[in-house]
């Protein structure tokens, strides 16, 4: 069956697994996650089998708050982000400070009218990936680190075209995305 749910889950508590049922629809007036607490995991039962669709102008998923802009060892692996129903979706997923250690794998972020996946500050750590995911029809970029110094890790990623993925239309400066893949993963 279809499970539809309202949208806007604060995760304060560290080390929470979220695994979203196959069909799961994470929707509201509002963004589907806010992720203030540290070893934090949101998948579903299969890649792709879940979805995300944020409305009113939100983001999909936003990491860190205002007050507590750092978190780390975040995990988003296997879930549909889906600005396409939406008028004034923003990010698929926002990072509101520096994120240290995290995995963006498998996902499908679409039809957003910002970014992707953005970061407001230079993300740090040994695990930092961004790889499998399909990044499509945004109307900002897939990956923007602009407010990033060094490269982040966002290799053997699909930009929607054949093509290498280009500086300021999929991706910022400080973005690594050589070698990429070209697969529809839906």
């Amino acid at each position: 069956g279809m499970y539809n749910m309202n949208g806007g889950f604060t995760i304060s508590n560290p080390g929470i697994t979220i695994r979203l049922a196959n069909s799961a629809i994470i929707q509201n007036d509002s963004l589907c996650f806010i992720v203030n607490a540290d070893n934090v995991t949101i998948t579903s039962e299969t890649i792709g089998g879940a979805k995300c669709v944020p409305t009113g102008g939100s983001d999909g998923i936003v990491v860190g708050s205002d007050t507590d802009p750092n978190v780390e060892g975040l995990r988003i692996v296997g879930i549909e982000i889906d600005g396409s129903d939406s008028t004034g979706s923003r990010d698929g997923i926002h990072f509101n400070g520096a994120i240290n250690n995290f995995q963006i794998v498998d996902n499908y972020i679409h039809d957003l009218d910002g970014d992707g996946v953005e970061f407001t500050a230079q993300p740090t750590g040994e695990v930092m990936e961004i790889q499998g995911n399909l990044f499509q029809n945004n109307g900002g970029l897939g990956v923007n680190n602009s407010a990033g110094t060094a490269a982040i890790n966002a290799e053997y990623n699909s930009w929607g075209h054949y093509s290498a993925p280009a500086v300021g239309t999929d991706i910022s400066e400080n973005v690594d995305a050589d070698p990429w893949t070209h697969v529809d993963l839906y």
